[in-house]
């Protein structure tokens, strides 16, 4: 069950974004937006919690911890 304070792509846009890659149609730098909820984005400026980027795909997983001058930067977009 998805937590409140996570965002994820649809099955579309993750496709969408695959047949991007795969025709190369890429560019340097790719832009994602998360719609965050009012409570999500308090959560996210709230530096006392942990902020995390988690890919999870079966043929590919990841996890990053955003580090405090990152998520100040983000914080200031959203």
């Amino acid at each position: 069950m998805k937590r409140p304070e996570e965002v994820t792509l649809s099955r579309e846009e993750g496709e969408a974004l695959i047949e991007r890659i795969e025709r190369n149609a890429l560019s340097a730098v790719q832009y994602v937006r998360f719609p965050l909820s009012p409570e999500a984005r308090a959560a996210f400026r709230d530096e006392q919690q942990d902020a995390t980027v988690v890919i999870d795909h079966p043929n590919y997983q990841a996890r990053a911890r955003l580090s405090p001058e990152v998520r100040r930067t983000l914080a200031a977009e959203v």
